[in-house]
């Protein structure tokens, strides 16, 4: 009876420990349930529905006083409490002291901003490496818009400089200078909005996105693949064109280019091809350029929409920069150009050498070589953010 008695306590005990580890375990599902997606999941996504109605209701109200300013005559302002980005014509990028981002149309149309559920824009709380300041992200991946799509990889980072303790991809032509206005006080903030993300060619990096864009841009981006336009076939036979991969600088323009409009240096991509897309459009018909009529296959033609968005052909001094910046262990070569990059022979940048040729950075040559207007080559398209 001795030995059945001890027996009955064990197992008892047995029991006993069983079920306070089973009650654990409920409880420890029970309160992550609860914090995850039940009642404190539910009470934060309300939260963040309510602050998000609250911000829209700013910039509506600010904007209701922009329309009366424009009937009243008087200098139209945007002006949204609380928030900033709001100064200039418009359109515009609010932003409030929560982090989050509005863009605000000429029609008051507002987008952006953090919802509820929302996995692409994380709360301030789940933002890994906030200001993103302390090391060079020269090789890491950019979603500039925040839509979980990656647009290009960082070849320059401003705030920490040059990656090489040379600025220049090998011969003289290829030197650059990178400016030095950028610094941790008047810089943007941006933060790691996927851990990791892999290109076929450049492998697996993390993606930067932008947090704040009230200050000055931080990074270089190159677009991973070519620039393409898609077959045209809708329009009269005159506007019809078949699909382009490579295209003319600007055919008519050789031995007509004078003056010299663009610059080579670091910094000017985008300004140069605002001002060959002016000259191209005015059909070379006045301050130069005469009789340098349009082409389809000319690059200024197709490149429109995408300057509109924010992307530009690099300069001879960007394109270098790309080249020597993005090189791994090695600047780029021409043995590994096209196996590890994925690049063509031959680009063009937006860069003049004189009334008949243009800048191009040669890959197989692997140096800054020139080029004829009427040869045709391939294009990348760089941005900044």
């Amino acid at each position: 009876m001795r030995e059945t008695f001890k027996n009955e306590k064990a197992i008892t005990l047995v029991a006993l420990i069983i079920t306070v580890i089973v009650l654990l375990i409920l409880a420890m599902v029970s309160i992550r349930l609860v914090m995850n997606g039940g009642i404190i999941g539910r009470a934060e996504n309300g939260t963040r529905i309510y602050k998000v109605s609250e911000e829209k209701e700013q910039i509506q109200l600010g904007y209701k006083e922009y329309q009366m300013a424009q009937y009243s005559g008087e200098t139209p302002v945007l002006r949204v409490e609380g928030a900033t980005g709001v100064d200039g014509a418009g359109p515009w990028t609010v932003t409030f002291a929560s982090g989050r981002e509005y863009q605000v149309a000429l029609d008051g149309t507002i987008t952006g901003g953090e919802t509820a559920n929302s996995g692409s824009q994380p709360s301030g709380e789940e933002i890994k490496n906030s200001t993103a300041k302390a090391d060079s992200y020269v090789g890491s991946y950019a979603d500039i818009d925040k839509d979980g799509t990656v647009d290009g990889v960082i070849f320059v980072d401003l705030l920490t400089g040059s990656v090489r303790d040379t600025q220049q991809w090998t011969n003289s032509t290829g030197a650059y200078t990178l400016p030095t206005d950028v610094t941790t006080e008047n810089v943007n903030t941006y933060y790691i909005s996927q851990e990791s993300y892999t290109d076929s060619y450049l492998g697996t990096h993390e993606v930067i996105s932008p947090k704040t864009t009230n200050g000055k841009q931080r990074f270089y981006i190159m677009q991973l693949t070519d620039f393409t336009t898609p077959a045209k076939t809708d329009g009269t036979e005159e506007e019809n064109y078949p699909g382009y991969s490579s295209y003319y600088w600007y055919n008519n323009a050789y031995d007509h280019m004078s003056p010299l409009i663009t610059s080579n240096d670091f910094g000017t991509g985008k300004e140069n091809t605002r001002k060959m897309i002016e000259k191209w459009n005015a059909a070379g018909t006045e301050n130069g350029y005469t009789d340098s009529a349009q082409n389809k296959r000319d690059i200024w033609k197709h490149i429109q929409t995408k300057y509109n968005e924010g992307w530009f052909i690099p300069s001879r001094a960007e394109w270098a920069a790309f080249s020597n910046e993005i090189g791994g262990e090695n600047p780029m070569t021409a043995y590994n150009s096209a196996t590890v990059y994925g690049l063509a022979d031959f680009y063009w940048t937006s860069s003049q050498y004189d009334d008949c040729e243009v800048w191009g950075a040669g890959f197989t040559s692997n140096y800054m070589d020139t080029a004829e207007t009427m040869e045709e080559f391939f294009v990348r398209l760089v941005t900044t953010f």
